[in-house]
């Protein structure tokens, strides 16, 4: 017996020593820091005007954030893929794509623990480019070093990326129109979302700007709200958005939606109606009125009859026919 209960106590103490080392393992192993590993580059975005065959030299600065040198490998591709609602065909992708133009100087290189370097940009555009807006992306790609690496850690590297927007001398057009307008017609509350498709026409970028003025029914203006501003390659369709954040707001009203666009600031112009009526509580307090009125209706006699007995006016016949139903 004594044994049984000696084979218990160290099974237990084994179990909760082999429970303490486990945890204590684990613990160690995703307490283990990671090391950084990331890049910056300046600027975002590069914009150069260019002529046709020409070549143009700029510069982008990439920098080292980490405490180890950094393998860097540099890359062009193609803007007009990156975004999957960039629906473009085939002969607007060759025309708009500029990946084929550039060549990084150098490609490839290591950057010291800290250290920022210039990397020269040299794009050398196509003789038969067409006048307008032509795109590509860098990126720089992180290599982390093997030394760095444990088997215990998972990485994560992410590569930074400059937009760049050229534009090639010519006949430049810039129109653009309004496509699909989105907001709901009939609504119970706020607030009011309208969504506004803008079709770029021409061939080159545009950066809109708009407004929607509301009105209510008397035609008194009562709100004023700014659409967010987004970069639109030329042939594509962005949405636009605003917001109307009231809640509470009951009756007819009217949006004039105002777009701004290009270098002229032309503008364009549409109007829609819509209505905000709170039906389900209009609903439930028609219902309550309604019971109050058809309670009343049903007890009105016995109201009269209690009022002339209240003021000394109650006809005791009457009294005892209304007891008696």
């Amino acid at each position: 017996m004594l044994k049984i209960i000696k084979m218990r106590k160290i099974s237990i103490i084994s179990f909760l020593l082999f429970s303490f080392l486990f945890f204590f393992t684990e613990k160690a192993l995703a307490e283990e820091p990671t090391p950084q590993s990331a890049l910056g580059v300046a600027p975002a975005i590069i914009e150069v005007v260019l002529d046709p065959g020409k070549t143009k030299i700029t510069t982008v600065t990439v920098f080292n954030i980490t405490n180890f040198p950094l393998p860097v490998k540099g890359s062009i591709r193609s803007f007009l893929n990156e975004d999957p609602l960039l629906n473009y065909n085939q002969t607007a992708k060759e025309t708009f794509d500029a990946s084929s133009w550039f060549k990084l100087e150098p490609a490839d290189f290591i950057l010291q623990p800290r250290e920022k370097r210039d990397i020269k940009i040299v794009i050398v555009s196509s003789k038969k480019a067409e006048p307008g807006g032509h795109y590509a992306t860098i990126y720089f790609q992180p290599l982390l070093p093997i030394d760095v690496l444990s088997p215990q850690t998972a990485y994560l590297t992410a590569r930074v990326g400059v937009l760049s927007f050229l534009i090639v001398k010519g006949d430049i057009k810039e129109k653009g129109d309004f496509g699909e307008l989105k907001i709901k017609k009939f609504q119970q509350f706020g607030p009011i979302n309208f969504k506004i498709s803008f079709q770029n026409q021409g061939n080159i970028h545009l950066t809109p700007s708009g407004e929607i003025k509301i009105r209510n029914w008397r035609g008194r203006e009562i709100a004023k709200i700014n659409l967010n501003q987004k970069t639109i390659l030329p042939q594509t369709i962005r949405e636009l958005e605003g917001s109307w954040q009231k809640k509470y707001i009951l009756g007819k009203f009217t949006a004039q939606i105002t777009i701004l666009f290009g270098t002229e600031s032309q503008k364009i112009e549409r109007e829609i109606t819509f209505w905000v009526i709170p039906w389900l509580p209009l609903l439930l307090f028609i219902i309550l009125l309604t019971g109050i009125v058809i309670f009343f209706i049903l007890v009105r006699k016995r109201i009269n009859a209690a009022l002339k007995v209240l003021f000394g006016k109650a006809d005791i016949r009457e009294i005892k026919r209304l007891k008696s139903k």
